[in-house]
């Protein structure tokens, strides 16, 4: 059983574990059409449990998971930001994921925990790779990813999708 660390905070955000608690919040991301827009489909009430149990499981089994990203000051939840093991075409890679509420996009908080979760992989966890699968229509993730340093790398597939993968590694 690995230790669970979190990333630091930063000016404006921080970072916990997801409970099942947190449901209701998840639920206003997992369950809206534009945020799911360049996902597989919308997650009902179950996958959306089971999505909580995979990432407890793996603060667990690899301590790191997507954890919850509240604003620092009133923890009011902006989304979701973390890492995972993830198989990509056959190989086990460490995905840096985001996801955030509507109201929250456009603000530079995508960026910013982005940023700090990357900052923590690389020279807290000694992660010397980290990659995320965008859908290629997606060009505010894209421009997160690039933001934060990632670069194209090919075309991957992901549910029935052509994807793009972008990567970044410790410098």
């Amino acid at each position: 059983m690995k230790a669970l660390r979190l990333p630091r905070s930063t000016e404006r955000l921080s970072f916990r574990s997801m409970q099942h608690k947190d449901h209701p919040l998840l639920k206003n991301i997992f369950q809206d059409k534009d945020v799911m827009r360049y996902y597989a489909d919308l997650k009902s009430e179950k996958e959306i449990n089971e999505w909580i149990h995979w990432n407890k499981s793996h603060y667990l089994s690899y301590g790191v998971g997507m954890w919850i990203v509240e604003d620092r000051h009133t923890q009011s939840f902006i989304g979701q930001c973390g890492l995972v093991p993830e198989r990509i075409e056959g190989n086990i890679s460490i995905e840096l994921g985001y996801l955030l509420t509507p109201e929250n996009w456009g603000l530079g908080y995508a960026s910013e925990s982005a940023a700090m979760v990357r900052d923590f992989a690389f020279y807290s966890l000694a992660i010397p790779k980290l990659v995320s699968v965008i859908d290629p229509a997606n060009t505010p993730s894209i421009k997160v990813a690039e933001n934060i340093g990632m670069t194209y790398q090919r075309p991957v597939r992901r549910w029935n999708r052509s994807l793009s993968l972008y990567a970044a590694e410790r410098s």
